[in-house]
């Protein structure tokens, strides 16, 4: 594995592992661990609200690995050294991360709007 792949990876792995972890993870450690129930909210959530945020999560991790994959295109084609083949590959990478993106962006718009209309009184 090239030099350039390892970095890559060990960006990636260390990104998802910040954002579940450390973004994720508030410190609740004042209240004990008992004490935390009802500090996410979702016990007073429908099922269909709870269904339509896990989907949301799930948006937002696939929308960070298109972001990835940006970035790996873009280092792919800037270091082609003028090669045919990494010049289309990453030409490709970066189209399909990108029509991912934005498939992560309606899907995530999609999903508040159903959020909006299951969540609003009346």
């Amino acid at each position: 594995m090239s030099t350039l792949k390892k970095i890559i990876i060990t960006l990636l792995v260390l990104t998802v592992l910040f954002v579940l972890f450390k973004v994720t993870a508030p410190a609740y450690a004042q209240y004990g661990f008992w004490r935390l129930r009802g500090v996410s909210g979702l016990e007073q959530a429908s099922a269909a609200v709870i269904i339509v945020r896990v989907i949301q999560w799930i948006i937002g991790i696939v929308g960070l690995i298109c972001v990835v994959f940006i970035i790996y295109g873009g280092a792919v084609y800037a270091t082609s050294g003028g090669s045919e083949e990494r010049i289309t590959t990453g030409k490709k990478v970066l189209l399909w991360s990108i029509v991912g993106l934005v498939i992560c962006i309606l899907a995530f718009a999609i999903a508040a709007t159903i959020v909006g209309v299951l969540i609003s009184p009346g």
